[in-house]
C-alpha cells in the first residue's frame, strides 16, 4: 500500500516528526485472527492513546491541499402526491451544476464550500417500522460532505444531527486542530426546515417548505493526554419569527486508565413561527429550558461499572440535534464481568451484567422503571450470542403497566466467508401506545449476507412485528428487503433494492380511524463508477408504489436520476 503526502494533512517542520501509528489486520476464519502493531490493552479506557509512534519524515511536504469537484446532476420525477384523487401526477424536471472546493489552509485546518450541492444519497435508506413508536426514528448519515470530519462536531448529546440540513443550497465547512485546540464550524442556508418536537413520552415531526440557515460552532480542549473540555452552539433561524439557540459545554476527563467522567450541560432558547404553532400545536411563546447529564465509566480487563444521571427541562429543544425525548430526569446504572478465551477454550469472550435505571417526569412522577440482566457469548466462526432478561414498568398518558417481561435474544454467526446470519428477536409484555392499554409484542428480523463468487454479493433481510391486545391481534407488519450488488471490478457495479412493507391492522381494536391496509414497495436501480471518492459516475431509477383497503397497488412516483463529478487536486 502506498499513500501519497498530497493525501495527507500534517504539520511542516524543519527536523524530524512524531506521527501516531495503527495498522489492523482482521482475518475471520474459524476463530478471528486479529493482528495488529501493537497488543491492545482490553483495560485501558481509550484506544488511540495505545498507537505506536514512528519518528522521522524530514523535509517531507503535503502539498497545496486544493481540490476542485464541479457536479452535473439531473433528474426526472414523476409522482401522484395525494390519494385520492389518483389520476392527478406531477411531473419535475431539472439539471443543475454545483461545486464543491476544499482548501487545506495549514496542515491542520480545512475549510470546505458547497454551492448549489447535489446532497441526495445513493443509497436508500434502511426500512423502519413506525407502527406503535412513541419516539422519531434515527437513520444515518450517508452524504460525504457531512461524513467527512463528522467527529470535529460529536457531543454526548446528539446535539448536531446532520440530517436536519436537508437540501441546502450552500454550505460551508471550517475543521482544524492546533496544537491542543479543536475547532469545527458549519454554516447552511437550507431551502426546508425540518424538525422534532419532543416530550416526555412522545414526539412529533415536522417538514416545512421554508427556508432556514443554520450555524453549528464546535470547540474542544486537550487537558493532557486523554481527557478534553470543549463547547458547542447551534443557531437556526427562519421566517416569521422562527429561532432556535443551543449553547453547551462539556467535558471527559480520564484522571486513570480505567475511569473516565462525561459532563454535558446545555442551555436553549426557541420561538416557533405561526405556521409551525397551528401543524404542530406549539406554544407561541418563546420558550427556554437546560439540559445536563452526567455519566461514570470505570472498565478493567475483566469487569466494567457505570452510572449516569440525565435531567431535560420540559421546553428544551434542539432543532439541530436528534433530541426526542424531554422532560424527564433519569438515574441509571450497572455493572458486568468479562471472561476471555484462551488457547483450546470453547469460548473467545463471555461477559454477564445488569443494569438498573429509573426515569421520572419533571413532577417527580414515573415514566418508567427498567431492570435487566444480559449474558453475552463469542466463539468461533463469529459466532455471538446475546440474552437480556428485562422487567419494566411504563407510565403513559396515566396509565401504568407493571411487570412487563421483556426478553431479548440477539444471535450471530458467519460461518464461511460467503455466509453471514444474523438474528434478533423479542417475545413478552409490552404497551399499546396507540390505544393505551397492555399488549403482547412479537418481533423477529433477521439477515442472511451472500458472497457468490467473487463479483456477486445478495443480503436478504426480513422484519416481522405484530401486538396483540384483549380484544385479539392489534397489527401484523411485514417487511422484507434484498439488496444485490454485481461488483464489475474496483471501480464498477450495479445495484438493486427492493423495499416492501405489508401492515395489517384490526379496526375494531383501534379507538380512532385508521388504515386497515397499508402496503409500500420502494425499488431501486443504480449504476456507479468511480475512479476515486469524487470522480464519480452515477445513474439510477426509481420507483414507489402504495395500496391501501381503498384502492389496489399503484405507483406513486418513478425518477432516473444522473450524476457527473470530477475531482481536480493539486
Amino acid at each position: 500500500m502506498a499513500i501519497p503526502f498530497n493525501q495527507i494533512r500534517f504539520q511542516a517542520t524543519d527536523g524530524p516528526q512524531i506521527w501516531g501509528f495503527d495498522a489492523t489486520r482482521s482475518w475471520p476464519r474459524t476463530d478471528r485472527v486479529h493482528i495488529g502493531v501493537f497488543p491492545r490493552d482490553r483495560g485501558a479506557n481509550s484506544y488511540l492513546a495505545q498507537e505506536e509512534k514512528l519518528i522521522g519524515f524530514e523535509g517531507v511536504s503535503s502539498g497545496r491541499n486544493l481540490e476542485l469537484v464541479p457536479t452535473l446532476t439531473g433528474f426526472a420525477l414523476r409522482e401522484r402526491p395525494d390519494f385520492p384523487p389518483v389520476s392527478e401526477i406531477d411531473t419535475d424536471q431539472n439539471l443543475e451544476v454545483g461545486a464543491t472546493a476544499t482548501w487545506g489552509i495549514t496542515p491542520n485546518i480545512t475549510l470546505t464550500g458547497a454551492l448549489n450541492p447535489d446532497f441526495s444519497q445513493i443509497e436508500a435508506d434502511a426500512v423502519q417500522l413506525t407502527v406503535n413508536e412513541p419516539f422519531e426514528l434515527y437513520f444515518e448519515e450517508r452524504r460525504p460532505f457531512f461524513l467527512e470530519s463528522a467527529d470535529y462536531f460529536e457531543s454526548e448529546l446528539d446535539l448536531f444531527y446532520t440530517r436536519m440540513i436537508a437540501d441546502p443550497l450552500a454550505a460551508l465547512k471550517l475543521t482544524g486542530k492546533i496544537g491542543r485546540h479543536t475547532v469545527g464550524v458549519i454554516s447552511a442556508h437550507d431551502e426546508v426546515t425540518n424538525l422534532i418536537v419532543p416530550g416526555p413520552e412522545e414526539s412529533e415531526s415536522g417538514a416545512f417548505e421554508t427556508s432556514s440557515t443554520a450555524f453549528v460552532g464546535r470547540y474542544r480542549y486537550d487537558l493532557g493526554s486523554d481527557s478534553t473540555i470543549g463547547g458547542l452552539v447551534t443557531d437556526r433561524r427562519g421566517p416569521d419569527g422562527y429561532v432556535n439557540r443551543v449553547a453547551g459545554i462539556d467535558a471527559l476527563l480520564r484522571p486513570t486508565q480505567a475511569d473516565s467522567f462525561s459532563i454535558n450541560g446545555v442551555w436553549s432558547t426557541t420561538a416557533y413561527s405561526p405556521e409551525m404553532q397551528d401543524e404542530l400545536s406549539v406554544t407561541s411563546e418563546e420558550i427556554s429550558a437546560r439540559a445536563l447529564e452526567l455519566e461514570y465509566v470505570h472498565t478493567t480487563r475483566n469487569w466494567f461499572a457505570f452510572a449516569e444521571y440525565s435531567d431535560f427541562g420540559d421546553n428544551f429543544r434542539a432543532d439541530l440535534g436528534f433530541i426526542t425525548r424531554v422532560g424527564y430526569r433519569q438515574a441509571a446504572g450497572g455493572a458486568g464481568y468479562l471472561w476471555w478465551g484462551g488457547e483450546g477454550h470453547f469460548y473467545n469472550h463471555l461477559e454477564i451484567g445488569g443494569y438498573i435505571g429509573r426515569d421520572d417526569d419533571q413532577n417527580g412522577d414515573l415514566l418508567t422503571l427498567n431492570r435487566q440482566v444480559w449474558f453475552d457469548f463469542e466463539a468461533a466462526y463469529q459466532t455471538n450470542l446475546h440474552l437480556e432478561l428485562g422487567q419494566q414498568t411504563i407510565v403513559y398518558e396515566g396509565a401504568r403497566f407493571d411487570d412487563l417481561f421483556v426478553p431479548v435474544i440477539v444471535f450471530r454467526i458467519q460461518p464461511t466467508s460467503s455466509f453471514g446470519f444474523r438474528l434478533f428477536a423479542v417475545a413478552g409484555d409490552w404497551v399499546d401506545f396507540d390505544n393505551v392499554q397492555r399488549a403482547d409484542r412479537t418481533e423477529l428480523s433477521g439477515s442472511i449476507d451472500l458472497d457468490i463468487g467473487r463479483h456477486l454479493e445478495i443480503e436478504l433481510e426480513y422484519l416481522y412485528s405484530a401486538l396483540g391486545v384483549g380484544g385479539g391481534r392489534l397489527f401484523t407488519a411485514q417487511v422484507p428487503q434484498v439488496a444485490a450488488v454485481w461488483q464489475f471490478n474496483p471501480r464498477t457495479f450495479v445495484r438493486a433494492i427492493l423495499q416492501y412493507t405489508d401492515i395489517e391492522r384490526n379496526q375494531d381494536l383501534y379507538t380512532d380511524e385508521i388504515d386497515e391496509l397499508e402496503r409500500e414497495y420502494f425499488l431501486q436501480l443504480l449504476f456507479s463508477y468511480k475512479v476515486n471518492p469524487r470522480t464519480v459516475f452515477f445513474a439510477g431509477y426509481s420507483e414507489g408504489g402504495f395500496e391501501n383497503q381503498d384502492f389496489k397497488m399503484m405507483s406513486t412516483s418513478r425518477a432516473v436520476f444522473l450524476k457527473l463529478g470530477y475531482s481536480w487536486i493539486w
